[in-house]
């Protein structure tokens, strides 16, 4: 039998693969009692999707099996279509947009075969058994974790047995399942845990897990010399929900990273995981500017601003680590209404004094649209971070919320009065403190401080911003005046009807308003700050 595993990857990404059907396959090819033909293939999510299933059909597959993803689960139905009209073959979806409720959501939830809901391992293998021996549909053969369509409803299914020591998956790098060919490109993907330890309510990560599970360090500490010694990668992004959730043991990654530079005198210029600023130490912010090239860096002064985004490569240069930490909102009724802590502004002043001390890099994410946030309270909340990512390289990620399919806020959604696109990427329409006009307009607003804050200009902003008797929202709603008088720029997409969100702002816009229109505007002449237009 011919299994054919299909990624479809994010247009923007370096690596052009995903990390999750070569585990799959590999747990396959170690745990499987059958002899399977394997393959993975990959595709940018923006391929023709017609192209895309003849190409598998090519193959001849007897099985083939989707990654899903909310920023990919629209191109793998289409293609999933286009499969039903060439062939009779089975088709199963799983990963993290495959939910219960995101399978009812579904147009047509029958072409699809069968459905794996959750981690996918230890389901698969008697999923392929059960086909393979010719019992597809027949609902008493059905492993844990696997449903299907049937009578315009979903099979009840068991929930599967999630794996304690993940070791037991193989190492998609140490077992050499991974095509070189990828390698030259220089970027990975890697877990060293599974699971988070907090339960937000619009996140899908902590789905099914009660706690973390990890790899054993000596996997971790293999695969890292590997991927860094051997295959010299450039970068690696480390999938974790909470990097830091046990504290010590992250501390020994870091070391280990830095015994390898010492030893092999290698360095990895790129490394990207999460944290939260409850959990993290001094130690174990000292250790992580002991990974940057240079000691003292603040690119923001010394690059200039382009047309196109420069967060992760200019402002982010030399510093080895992107740490990306999740405050969401500064309004804490907002963030006991998705199950978060309220934040501590002493302990997040010192964590933000630490990072400055050793002048190491931040991605602060911030979520538009909670429940009960308002556009006060959130604009108060960017105007208490401003004075922290101010002469600093930090990167302010300003995202809107999505529901979910599966998580907690999608079943709460329309209790709490919010409105939301149902099909991908989910993003909130209006919420039960901002209209649907109001949360549009803001997003602009929006956009536009990520446009230039995220920039080098962010200096001329700054600058700006204190010469201005304005609050940052009024400042926005200059600013965005400007644009729609102006002649020449008033027809971008940016102010054409429509939803606004992350896919644009961390894009286009850099490209639709241009760094010297926005110059002007933040009165620099020469690169030297001038009268203000703002």
């Amino acid at each position: 039998m011919t299994i054919i595993f299909v990624n479809y990857y994010p247009d923007g990404t370096m690596a052009r693969y995903l990390l999750s059907s070569y585990v799959l396959r590999a747990y396959l090819d170690v745990h499987s009692k059958k002899d399977y033909t394997t393959k993975v293939l990959n595709f940018s999510v923006g391929r023709n999707v017609q192209k895309v299933a003849q190409k598998l059909l090519q193959a001849e597959p007897d099985v083939i099996c989707f990654s899903c993803y909310v920023w990919n689960i629209q191109a793998v139905i289409e293609t999933v279509g286009h499969i039903r009209k060439e062939a009779d073959v089975a088709i199963i979806l799983g990963g993290p947009e495959i939910s219960a409720e995101s399978i009812e959501a579904l147009p047509d939830p029958s072409i699809v075969n069968y459905y794996v809901i959750g981690e996918g391992e230890r389901a698969l293998p008697p999923l392929l058994r059960m086909i393979d021996a010719g019992q597809n549909g027949k609902a008493d053969y059905l492993p844990a974790g696997v449903t299907f369509w049937e009578d315009n409803s979903l099979r009840p299914y068991k929930e599967g047995e999630l794996i304690g020591d993940l070791d037991e998956i193989p190492s998609v790098y140490l077992t050499e399942i991974l095509d070189d060919r990828f390698y030259a490109r220089g970027q990975a993907f890697m877990e060293t845990q599974r699971g988070c330890p907090y339960r937000c309510k619009y996140c899908l990560y902590h789905k099914q897990r009660g706690k973390t599970a990890f790899y054993s360090l000596d996997r971790v500490f293999a695969e890292l010399r590997y991927l860094i010694v051997e295959k010299h990668i450039k970068a690696l992004r480390i999938f974790d929900s909470v990097f830091t959730s046990d504290l010590e043991r992250s501390k020994d990654i870091v070391r280990y990273l830095l015994c390898l530079g010492e030893e092999k005198g290698v360095s990895l210029p790129w490394l990207f995981w999460e944290l939260r600023y409850e959990d993290v130490d001094e130690e174990f912010i000292q250790l992580v500017a002991f990974l940057k090239n240079r000691s003292d860096i603040h690119n923001y002064a010394e690059v200039p601003a382009r047309d196109s985004a420069q967060m992760y490569s200019d402002l982010l240069e030399g510093y080895g680590v992107v740490n990306a930490i999740g405050i969401q909102s500064f309004h804490n009724p907002s963030l006991r209404q998705v199950g978060r802590s309220s934040i501590n502004l002493e302990q997040f002043g010192r964590f933000m004094s630490f990072v400055r001390r050793h002048n190491i890099v931040l991605k602060i994410d911030m979520i538009f649209g909670l429940p009960e946030e308002t556009i006060d309270t959130f604009f108060a909340g960017l105007e208490s971070l401003l004075p922290h990512i101010c002469n600093s390289d930090h990167i302010l990620n300003i995202h809107r919320l999505a529901i979910l399919p599966g998580t907690l806020l999608a079943k709460q959604a329309r209790r709490k009065n919010i409105s939301y696109q149902i099909e991908a990427p989910h993003v909130v329409l209006s919420t039960d403190t901002i209209s649907k006009g109001d949360l549009e307009h803001t997003c602009r607003l929006l956009a536009l401080l990520f446009r230039v804050v995220n920039s080098p200009l962010r200096n001329a902003f700054f600058e700006a911003l204190t010469q201005t008797p304005m609050p940052l929202r009024d400042f926005a709603e200059s600013l965005f005046a400007f644009l729609e008088a102006d002649d020449d720029l008033n027809s971008c997409e940016f102010l054409q009807d429509g939803v606004i969100c992350d896919e644009y702002w961390n894009g286009s816009i850099f490209r639709e308003i241009p760094t010297d229109w926005l110059e002007d505007k933040l009165g620099i002449s020469d690169g030297v700050g001038g009268t203000r237009s703002v």
